[in-house]
């Protein structure tokens, strides 16, 4: 509004410091005088115009490139949230294997294993041979290959204990 009072108090000034001819070609020819004494504010009204493109045209530039790097940030977001939740997931399953596997465990495992499936026959097999059931060929033959079993898997249950 300020500006508003400004030109109109400085178009009052101009006018009053024309001659009486002067004010007569104006009357006449208006556009002319308008023209003239607007000049400067359209060139400034232009000016602005120029500027304010430029600064849309970098806010545009600026705003794209924000864009594109918000759009990364979701997909680098999403990526991070999927490996979390892969890890997480393993981390779950790795904590039911270890619960589940343990050195103890397959020591257990392997010494019923030895138990039932070579100590107890190879017990049986000497008390058949004594009751003689059967002759010393027989017992020397099952009695070796149950013996070879027996030491084979207690070997390995003796080097899970050197883990311990």
């Amino acid at each position: 509004m300020e500006s508003d009072q400004q030109i109109i108090q400085n178009l009052k000034e101009d006018l009053k410091s024309k001659s009486i001819e002067e004010l007569i070609y104006l009357n006449f020819n208006p556009s002319f005088y308008i023209e003239k004494s607007t000049q400067a504010l359209r060139d400034e009204n232009e000016r602005l115009l120029s500027e304010l493109n430029e600064v849309n045209k970098s806010y545009q530039t600026n705003k794209l490139q924000y864009d594109n790097i918000i759009n990364m940030l979701n997909d680098y977001k999403k990526q991070y949230d999927a490996k979390e939740k892969e890890l997480y997931r393993l981390i779950e399953e790795k904590k039911k294997l270890d619960g589940q596997i343990t050195l103890d465990v397959l020591q257990n495992a392997l010494k019923k294993r030895i138990d039932v499936n070579y100590a107890k026959p190879k017990q049986q097999l000497v008390n058949e041979f004594l009751s003689g059931k059967i002759n010393l060929n027989e017992f020397t033959e099952k009695f070796k290959e149950l013996n070879e079993n027996y030491h084979y898997y207690s070997i390995i249950r003796d080097k899970l204990n050197l883990y311990k």
